[in-house]
């Protein structure tokens, strides 16, 4: 009798993940989540009012949303919402009980801002891959242009261009939703009239992009026959015109001499117009002032340069430290050393410290006052660490030396995040995306303070 042996049957290979799974997220969001998002939590609010004002609105959207932009609009630090509906900076009628609220930013509205920018940031990620547009150099600094010129009018609506309720839509975060819009828009609009060259011919495309940039100007024109009532100045339309025509001529030749119309390109070009825009009211408001002024702060006009020697700082880091670390083998810190040489980078650490420099001006010498929660805890923090220590310079300067500082950590240590991660490299449009966002958030109030500090507002 011989011992039979036996052997045990190989395990079943385990069953491949569902091809939804192994998708990106961008690719399994469905394209309508965002919009749907962006859409229905405001109007839930909105609900919620209609329902329980007492409730949503006196308790929520008053003190931690629509009364600090109120009140920043009519430059209150505080206001009280009344029994009877009004709005004061004082005292109710009759001695009844307010609700008040304070100016600029609060714990909520910092905390849902952040989050309206993270849907926003993932709304324009599907839409670029949607578009197969990626999120590279040529379209960040185009998108940027509409940072830069949506800081200038919210420093003229700072000196009194427009009035209530018109204003309301200049202050932040609302002015950088318009325009937000406006870029997103031009975007669209450039693959609209992408899609009408490669069908109807490229001079077919340029006369409905010239139909496009008339509209503007040809609205200015009746504002300014028929003047409108919450805009307090306008400018020639000569000028408006010029504003207009000159980005679309620029535009216009890129477009014949490649033979075809870049929608990342039109996003850039059109931005100068409203670029151009803002900065014939700035040069109409330095010949006639139509808002009380300050004197100027003119160490303000430091912040830029100091921004600019920081980045040129870090490209000599990079420069020099380049070529040790491929010595040494040391990947990270090549690749560290190589992203401080990428003008993008550059411009993000640029945009960090002209925020970090015009607070720090505006703050330590000029005496303003920090909105941002968490700024506003750095600052006290390095003050309180300066008399502490009895280091005069600390408790003297604590934005220059606290804020700044940090600003310049956490813009070296993202650009680290991002550019020596191979994942980060392989999902470039999420990553230009964040960049973008860092940079739009250092550059935009930058902008505001160091030309606000400059016109003495």
């Amino acid at each position: 009798m011989s011992d039979a042996t036996t052997t045990d049957a190989p395990a079943p290979a385990p069953s491949p993940p569902p091809a939804d799974a192994r998708k990106p997220l961008l690719e399994r969001l469905p394209w309508y989540a965002v919009p749907l998002l962006l859409i229905g939590i405001p109007l839930l609010f909105a609900a919620g009012v209609a329902v329980a004002p007492h409730v949503v609105y006196d308790d929520v959207v008053w003190p931690y949303y629509w009364g600090p932009i109120k009140a920043d609009a009519e430059n209150h630090a505080t206001l009280l919402l009344c029994p009877d509906g009004s709005t004061v900076p004082g005292f109710c009628p009759n001695g009844a009980t307010g609700i008040l609220t304070h100016a600029g930013y609060n714990v909520v509205n910092t905390a849902s801002w952040a989050v309206l920018l993270g849907l926003c940031i993932l709304g324009l990620a599907q839409m670029l891959q949607r578009t197969k547009t990626p999120m590279g150099p040529k379209l960040i600094i185009a998108a940027t242009g509409w940072v830069v010129a949506g800081s200038i009018f919210h420093v003229m609506e700072d000196v009194g261009l427009f009035l209530p309720p018109l204003e309301y839509v200049f202050i932040t975060p609302p002015i950088y939703l318009l325009f937000a819009a406006g870029g997103v828009g031009t975007f669209l609009v450039g693959h609209y009239l992408k899609g009408v060259a490669e069908k109807a011919g490229l001079e077919r495309a340029l006369q409905k992009l010239l139909f496009i940039v008339a509209i503007p100007i040809l609205v200015h024109l009746l504002l300014w026959l028929q003047p409108h009532d919450q805009v307090t100045q306008f400018v020639n339309p000569v000028v408006v015109a010029v504003c207009g025509l000159v980005p679309y001529l620029l535009a216009a030749r890129q477009a014949r001499r490649k033979g075809a119309l870049d929608p990342s390109s039109l996003v850039g070009w059109m931005s100068v117009g409203w670029i151009t825009l803002g900065l014939a009211y700035v040069a109409q408001f330095l010949d006639r002032p139509w808002f009380p002024q300050n004197n100027p702060i003119t160490a303000a006009l430091l912040a830029p340069f100091l921004a600019a020697a920081v980045a040129m700082l870090a490209f000599a880091f990079g420069l020099l430290t380049i070529g040790r670390f491929e010595a040494k083998g040391h990947a990270k810190g090549r690749d560290f050393a190589r992203a401080l040489l990428q003008p993008i980078n550059l411009l993000l650490i640029g945009s960090q410290m002209l925020d970090g420099f015009a607070t720090a001006i505006g703050i330590d010498t000029g005496g303003y006052s920090e909105k941002h929660v968490l700024s506003a805890n750095v600052i006290d923090w390095t003050r309180q660490l300066g008399q502490a220590t009895h280091l005069g310079l600390l408790e003297r300067f604590p934005t220059f030396f606290g804020f700044t500082t940090v600003k310049l950590v956490v813009s070296l240590l993202v650009v680290y995040a991002i550019d020596t991660n191979a994942d980060s490299k392989r999902n470039q449009t999420l990553t230009g995306l964040v960049k973008f966002a860092i940079i739009m958030v250092g550059l935009g109030p930058g902008i505001r303070d160091f030309l606000r500090m400059s016109l003495g507002v």
